[in-house]
């Protein structure tokens, strides 16, 4: 379900106007002459108390209701002309809050515009936007049109794009579903509807215990009706032959529906290196700020689910505050699981850990499934049985075929369908599209 704002306009009149507030004339309306104050609120509710990770629902994987930026950016189409709006809270209580931006916009007979953004004491505070008749506005979170991902954080191949997260430039972003004209600027009833420019996306790679299902709960006649599987790193390492901590997963997403750069002012993708991947990331890397690495992770035993099924179970499931934010193409995605087994002396070296050599992987099928849009949370992915990990493992070679596909060949230097990996396909694994 999308989430959307609704930023409504109040109206405060100067003591002395170049003309009446009132655009209404006996006949109608008619475009308005003058100068006005706009006062823009934008209410917010939050559960007392409640601690809530920044623009996500502290209950489940979704977007919340709340514009959550400090400030809002008014731009012009057509040109780099941009104003910011600080965004304040005001009349607060133990559980609301209200949200809103002011400016002052003047009108002159010829339709032109001049909009000056004000702060709460209603002071005069950056440049003021000059807009000619017919000109159209538009409003977001990002200063600029363009969001983009600086050179650091793309690698380019051969055979294809690998981006790298980072938190200042993998944003929450927020756009207005709608371009404005100076007419709406100014026109006292005028609302303002604003969605996620972006999507956010988790993914999942775990492996739980097919034979260790728990009941949980039961329906009102006392019949069995929620379950769970729960896990056992003994009966893991009896199946796989070797501990926990031996075996390490990457979850790659991207494709089509992935780009380097995606223009606002558009709402189209202008990467000159789209269609690239993400991998799944070090949470420690990315909320302390820095690039993510492309690395093989740990197995680590993570729940997932609600309702009637449930599964605590070991491999990849993102954390929070540990999400993909990225604006999105509406092209389809892509999505794969690779396993590697470290079966050398003490802990991996990172070299080992960024090369795909030796993997096994499975791409997850997901055909018939929507492509992503902005403004839904995703989660993405596979549960499979270890039973099924430790098979599929064995009838691609096992240890021996993994450490002879272990040449010099990479995903980064010679792309998905040519690296040093062993493909597989789990009939039996379940796919994860899951979409709020």
């Amino acid at each position: 379900m999308k989430r959307y704002f609704y930023l409504i306009a109040g109206l405060l009149c100067f003591a002395a106007t170049l003309s009446s507030c009132s655009d209404d004339d006996s006949f109608g309306k008619k475009p308005f002459v003058g100068s006005k104050i706009m006062d823009m609120k934008i209410h917010t509710a939050a559960a007392e108390n409640e601690q809530q990770l920044k623009g996500l629902n502290p209950t489940q994987d979704a977007f919340d209701d709340k514009y959550t930026p400090d400030s809002i950016f008014l731009h012009k189409k057509g040109s780099d002309d941009v104003i910011q709006l600080p965004v304040y809270s005001y009349n607060c209580d133990n559980i609301d809050c209200e949200k809103g931006f002011r400016y002052h916009i003047d009108v002159d007979e010829d339709g032109n515009a001049t909009i000056i953004p004000l702060d709460a004491d209603g002071e005069q505070i950056s440049e003021a936007l000059q807009l000619k008749a017919g000109d159209e506005v538009y409003l977001s979170s990002w200063s600029k049109d363009e969001w983009a991902l600086p050179d650091e954080q793309v690698s380019s191949y051969d055979e294809g794009t690998l981006y790298y997260r980072k938190k200042d430039i993998n944003v929450e972003l927020y756009r207005s579903s709608s371009d404005y004209s100076i007419s709406n600027l100014c026109d006292d009833n005028f609302s303002v509807q604003m969605e996620r420019g972006c999507a956010a996306f988790n993914v999942v790679g775990l492996f739980y215990d097919s034979d260790n299902r728990i009941t949980i709960g039961w329906d009102e006649d006392g019949n069995p009706d929620a379950y769970m599987y729960t896990f056992d790193p003994n009966k893991f390492t009896e199946t796989m032959g070797s501990q926990l901590s031996t075996w390490y997963i990457k979850v790659m997403i991207g494709g089509e529906s992935l780009t380097d750069a995606f223009n606002y002012s558009s709402n189209t993708s202008t990467g000159d290196t789209p269609g690239g991947y993400y991998t799944s990331g070090d949470s420690k890397l990315f909320e302390e700020g820095d690039q993510d690495q492309s690395k093989y992770l740990p197995f680590s035993t993570r729940l997932f689910g609600a309702g009637r099924v449930q599964y605590s179970a070991p491999g990849y499931y993102t954390s929070k505050g540990n999400e993909l934010f990225t604006p999105v193409t509406g092209e389809p995605i892509k999505a794969y699981v690779l396993i590697k087994h470290w079966t050398g002396t003490g802990k991996p070296t990172d070299e080992w850990l960024l090369s795909d050599n030796g993997a096994l992987m499975t791409e997850i099928d997901l055909h018939g499934y929507p492509n992503p849009q902005n403004n839904n949370f995703y989660t993405i992915g596979l549960l499979m049985p270890f039973q099924l990990l430790k098979e599929a493992w064995e009838n691609a070679g096992g240890d021996a075929a993994a450490e002879a596909a272990a040449g010099s060949a990479s995903i980064l230097s010679k792309g998905i369908n040519n690296a040093g990996i062993r493909r597989f396909e789990f009939k039996d694994a379940t796919v994860i599209y899951e979409v709020n």
